[in-house]
């Protein structure tokens, strides 16, 4: 599918939630929930290939542990980026194709649930192509270490590349990012309030389960 990403491209830019202060647009530092910090993930590269061959593409994924039960929370678009809101049923049919075609037992012993959902009005921002589909959106970014005393920046999407994305920052000035300092990002809601952007309007739409595993 002409524009889809490989499977070995890596995501970036939702292991970690943001806190109020960044949906508020305030600098801070804010602190991001432990169970859900950055790791290599092995399930990405068969889930990947299984939602595009379903039409669809693998927009985050993190497992985050529940008592005795891994969650394993994907979010997904259309794959030709056309701007089509997500639907229930479109979640339903890409949780049936994970389960098709993926061994979840392989990659998650004991028991777990598969959740997938679309990306919402604050979808985060995973791949350098999202930041040029959403460019003149209002983010949020949040970087790894700190830049000039803070690590949270918010600013309106001028130009990215497949380095890097550049800001305008509210009150003047710009900061150009590169990707590998990001450790996450999600547009801003306000920011398509009266927009004609019709993906980020549609959004979010109902979550659907998977099939839970119980140890054997």
């Amino acid at each position: 599918m002409a524009g889809a990403p490989t499977a070995s491209e890596g995501l970036f830019g939702w292991p970690e939630v943001l806190t109020p202060e960044v949906q508020g647009g305030k600098r801070g530092e804010g602190t991001p929930a432990p169970e859900s910090r950055p790791r290599e993930e092995p399930l990405q590269a068969p889930v990947e290939s299984a939602l595009r061959d379903a039409g669809f593409e693998l927009v985050a994924l993190r497992r985050i542990p529940m008592g005795g039960v891994v969650s394993v929370q994907i979010l997904i678009d259309h794959g030709d980026g056309g701007g089509q809101p997500v639907t229930l049923g479109d979640c339903a049919r890409a949780s049936r194709a994970i389960q098709d075609q993926v061994d979840l037992d392989r990659y998650l012993p004991g028991r777990y649930s598969l959740e997938v959902s679309s990306p919402g009005l604050d979808r985060p921002l995973t791949r350098p192509a999202h930041y040029r589909r959403f460019q003149g959106a209002e983010v949020a970014v949040r970087l790894k270490a700190e830049r000039g005393g803070q690590r949270l920046f918010r600013g309106t999407i001028a130009e990215a590349d497949e380095e890097a994305v550049t800001l305008t920052i509210a009150g003047g000035g710009s900061e150009r990012i590169e990707f590998s300092e990001i450790a996450s990002a999600r547009l801003q809601v306000d920011a398509w309030k009266g927009s004609g952007n019709r993906d980020a309007r549609e959004g979010p739409s109902g979550m659907t389960s998977g099939r839970k595993s119980d140890p054997a």
